[in-house]
């Protein structure tokens, strides 16, 4: 017996469809904007239901895409993800040991914060030295 074993051939693996496919994907990923703070440590820790406020010692100047005038100087971390509580563990550990940290946000993710908005980190790099 002889058996042939060959991927199935499905309209959005092949020709235009498959482009059209990655087309509608990418505008919500490689393309979306990023905003990246400094290395800094941090100044406070906020929590609150569902979410956390890190207020950053070193203020960034770029652009968060965030309603607050002084949103570079604030990362909220929410619970609901299923990253978030690893997150909030790391954030809190680093503020503990006074260690530095890094975040990174998508441009205009936001958080509502008072009656302005602050971004929301989705990766937190925490630095000995």
């Amino acid at each position: 017996m002889k058996f042939v074993i060959s991927p199935p051939i499905t309209p959005l693996t092949t020709g235009p469809a498959m482009l059209l496919s990655l087309l509608l994907i990418l505008p919500h990923t490689a393309l979306a904007g990023t905003y990246h703070t400094a290395k800094t440590k941090l100044s406070y820790l906020y929590s609150y239901d569902g979410y956390a406020v890190a207020k950053l010692a070193t203020v960034d100047t770029d652009d968060t895409g965030c309603s607050r005038s002084d949103a570079n100087q604030y990362m909220a971390i929410e619970f609901e993800e299923v990253s978030g509580q690893p997150k909030y563990s790391a954030l809190l550990s680093a503020y503990m040991a006074g260690h530095y940290v890094k975040f990174k946000s998508r441009t205009d993710d936001c958080i509502d914060w008072g009656d302005t908005s602050i971004p929301v980190a989705y990766r937190i790099d925490v630095y000995t030295e």
